[in-house]
C-alpha cells in the first residue's frame, strides 16, 4: 500500500477542501444557485414559510418543520430520481431545478396539511440516506448535513486513491448539554498523520472563519469520551463529547442516535464534572460563562482591566432594572437578576441567575416562528419600553436623534460614501443620501428624554422557543437619553429584522398611557436604521483592502450589505445593474449638489 508524507497528506486535504468550497462547482453552489434566485422573492418566501409553519404548527424549536427543510426534502427526492432514472446530466440538473424549486415554493400557501406534513417526513432519514451514494453531493453541488460534507470529504479525498482510505475516519460528537438527548451533534471527517495524531477538518464554508478548516488532534485525544472543541463559530468553543469514531457514516437517522449520538446518564454526569467554566459569548465589554457545575448560573467577566469600573457600570444596570421591575407598570420581558458582583483573582465578575433561550435573531430565528408568536413577542417588547420609558421622568429633546453621531469622524453621509473610497454602489449611496435629507428636516416635536436601554439588538434580546418568553439582557448602557434610541442603537447593523422593529411600533404606539402620550415615527426609525447602519459599516470599511478587491468581489461584499439593510429597514434597496445605470448616477450627483457635497464615486464598478 502507497505510503503518503504529511507534506502529501496535508496537499491533498487542501487540494480536496478547494474542491468542495468552489462556489460554482463544490458543495454550496446548488444551494447558492437556489437561494441567489429566491433572494428577489422576499415576500413569496415569507409566504410559504408562514403557511408551513401555521399549518403543521411546528416551531423553529423544530428546525425540521420550515421552508428550507421543505425544499430540501424536494431535492432529494428529485436527485435520487434522477440518479435512478439518468434523466438529465447533473448539470442539465442544475439548468433546470431553480426554475421548479420556485413553481414549488408559489405551490406551497395550497397545500394541505397532510401533504406538507407527508414531504416533510423522516427528513433526518432522508438526508442520511444519501450518505451511502457515493460521490452523490459533489456531483449535484448539494448537501444539507455535517454528516453529508463529511462524506462529500472522504469520497473527494480518496476518488482515484484508493491507498487513502487507511488514513481517514468519520469523528461523531456531541455537544456537552445534549449529551442525553442527542439533539445537538456534529459530525467531522479526519484524516491521520503518520505519528498517529489526526486533522480534523470542517469540509462546509458556512461554518467556520475564512481560512480556518483544520484542526490538529493528538492520537492520545483522539477517542471516544474525550472532550473536543470544534471550529464552528455558532456553538463558541464549547465542548462537545466524542461519541463514536467510525468508517463509515450512517445511513438511518435512529441508529445514529443510538450509536453516535446520545450517551448513558451516568457517562454524561461524568463528562460534565470534568468541565471547568465554558464561554458561551464574548462581547464588547464582556465574556460570558456557563459553568456545568452551577447550571443556573451566568458567569459574566470584565474583557479589560478597568476594575471597578466594570462592575458599578454593571451594577447600575441592575439598579435600573429594579426601577423598572419596581414602576408599578408590567415589565413584559423577562429580566437578568444579579447574585454577586465581585472580583474573582483580580478579574471583575457578575454572577447572574441564568435565563433559559437563544439570542433571538440566530439562524433567522424571527422568520420561522408563527404568526400568532410574532403578534405575542412584539406585545412584550412594547409592553416593556412602555414600562422603562414611563419609569423616571420625561422632558423634550433638545436635539435629533440623528446627533448621536455629531463625535465621530463619519460627520454625514457624504463621508460614510467617501469612507469606501468611491466603491459603494450608487443606487445605495443615493438612498443614503436621501435618508440624511429626511432626517435633517424632520420635526423633532416626537423626541423626549426618558430612561433608555440604549443597545437593544439581535444580541442583546433572548428567546426561549418552549416557553414563548422574550428576555432583554445587558443594561449596562441603559441611562436618560433620546427615546428613538430604544428603536435605532449605534451597532444598527445588528438590528433585529424590520418586520419586529415595525410590529413593536404599532403595538407602542396602540398601548401607550394617555399620561405618556409619546409616539414613535416608523419613517423616522427606518431612515435613521439606514444611516445608523450606513454609518457602523462606514466606520469599518478599510479603504486599503477595498482597493484590493476586484469590482466583482465589491459586487458580492455590497450585495451582503444591502441584504441587512433591507432586512433590518424595510426598504427594498437593489443592486440590480440596469437599475443603477438608469437611476442611480444621476440621482446621486443631483442629491450630492443639492447639499453642496463632494460625494467620490467611480462609474465603472460595475463594468
Amino acid at each position: 500500500m502507497t505510503h503518503m508524507t504529511d507534506e502529501e497528506i496535508l496537499s491533498a486535504i487542501h487540494e480536496t477542501i478547494n474542491k468542495l468550497r468552489d462556489e460554482k462547482t463544490g458543495l454550496g453552489s446548488l444551494k447558492n444557485l437556489i437561494t441567489d434566485a429566491l433572494k428577489t422573492e422576499p415576500k413569496l418566501i415569507a409566504a410559504a414559510n408562514q403557511h408551513i409553519l401555521e399549518t403543521t404548527g411546528k416551531t423553529e424549536h423544530e428546525p425540521r418543520e420550515h421552508l428550507d427543510a421543505f425544499i430540501w426534502c424536494v431535492l432529494i427526492k428529485k436527485i435520487q430520481e434522477n440518479e435512478e432514472s439518468h434523466t438529465k446530466t447533473p448539470s442539465e440538473f442544475k439548468k433546470t431545478i431553480v426554475d421548479e424549486v420556485k413553481e414549488i415554493v408559489k405551490a406551497i400557501p395550497k397545500l394541505s396539511k397532510d401533504e406538507l406534513e407527508k414531504t416533510l417526513e423522516n427528513y433526518d432519514d432522508k438526508r442520511e440516506k444519501l450518505n451511502a451514494t457515493p460521490y452523490i453531493f459533489m456531483k449535484y453541488g448539494f448537501t444539507t448535513s455535517c454528516t453529508n460534507g463529511a462524506v462529500a470529504f472522504i469520497d473527494e479525498f480518496t476518488k482515484g486513491h484508493p491507498e487513502r482510505k487507511q488514513y481517514v475516519k468519520f469523528m461523531f460528537t456531541t455537544v456537552w448539554e445534549h449529551l442525553e438527548d442527542g439533539s445537538s451533534g456534529h459530525t467531522v471527517p479526519c484524516v491521520k498523520l503518520n505519528n498517529d495524531d489526526w486533522v480534523i477538518i470542517e469540509p462546509r464554508n458556512n461554518t467556520i472563519p475564512k481560512g480556518k478548516f483544520t484542526k490538529r488532534i493528538s492520537k492520545d485525544d483522539f477517542q471516544v469520551g474525550k472532550p473536543f472543541k470544534h471550529l464552528m463559530t455558532f456553538r463558541n468553543g464549547e465542548p462537545y463529547m466524542i461519541t463514536a469514531i467510525l468508517d463509515e457514516p450512517f445511513t438511518k437517522h435512529d441508529e445514529f442516535l443510538r450509536k453516535a449520538s446520545r450517551v448513558r446518564q451516568d457517562k454524561a454526569t461524568e463528562f460534565k464534572k470534568g468541565l471547568g467554566e465554558i464561554r458561551i459569548a464574548k462581547g464588547a465589554h464582556s465574556s460570558v460563562y456557563i459553568d456545568p457545575k452551577e447550571p443556573d448560573v451566568v458567569i459574566k467577566k470584565s474583557n479589560s482591566n478597568d476594575g471597578g469600573r466594570y462592575i458599578a457600570r454593571q451594577k447600575a444596570g441592575y439598579d435600573i432594572i429594579e426601577q423598572i421591575k419596581k414602576s408599578g407598570y408590567a415589565t413584559g420581558v423577562q429580566l437578568p437578576t444579579l447574585i454577586s458582583a465581585s472580583e474573582i483573582n483580580s478579574v471583575p465578575t457578575i454572577r447572574e441567575k441564568r435565563i433559559r433561550g437563544n439570542v433571538f435573531d440566530r439562524d433567522g430565528g424571527w422568520d420561522r416562528i408563527s404568526e400568532p408568536q410574532k403578534i405575542n413577542v412584539a406585545h412584550q417588547m412594547a409592553t416593556f419600553l412602555v414600562a422603562m420609558h414611563s419609569t423616571g421622568g420625561i422632558r423634550p429633546a433638545d436635539k435629533s436623534i440623528k446627533t448621536m453621531f455629531d463625535n465621530s469622524k463619519l460627520h454625514n453621509a457624504t463621508d460614510m460614501i467617501n469612507a469606501f473610497d468611491g466603491a459603494m454602489p450608487p443606487i445605495l449611496a443615493n438612498k443614503l443620501l436621501k435618508a440624511e435629507r429626511y432626517l435633517d428636516s424632520s420635526d423633532i416635536s416626537d423626541e423626549f428624554h426618558v430612561l433608555t436601554h440604549k443597545d437593544l439588538r439581535v444580541n442583546n434580546l433572548m428567546y426561549d422557543q418552549e416557553t414563548g418568553q422574550l428576555t432583554v439582557l445587558d443594561f449596562e448602557m441603559a441611562g436618560i437619553d433620546n427615546i428613538y434610541r430604544d428603536f435605532v442603537a449605534i451597532a444598527s447593523a445588528t438590528s433585529m429584522p424590520w418586520d419586529f422593529t415595525r410590529r413593536v411600533i404599532n403595538e407602542y404606539n396602540m398601548i401607550q398611557p394617555r399620561k405618556y402620550p409619546l409616539k414613535i415615527n416608523p419613517e423616522k426609525v427606518q431612515n435613521m436604521l439606514l444611516y445608523a447602519a450606513m454609518h457602523e459599516y462606514s466606520r469599518n470599511v478599510r479603504p486599503e483592502h477595498n482597493q484590493e478587491l476586484s469590482a466583482q468581489e465589491k459586487q458580492k461584499a455590497f450585495e451582503r450589505m444591502v441584504l441587512n439593510i433591507n432586512r433590518i429597514t424595510g426598504f427594498d434597496i437593489s443592486l440590480d445593474r440596469k437599475k443603477i445605470l438608469e437611476k442611480g448616477q444621476s440621482n446621486i450627483i443631483d442629491l450630492a449638489n443639492n447639499k453642496q457635497q463632494n460625494v467620490t464615486m467611480v462609474s465603472n464598478i460595475h463594468e
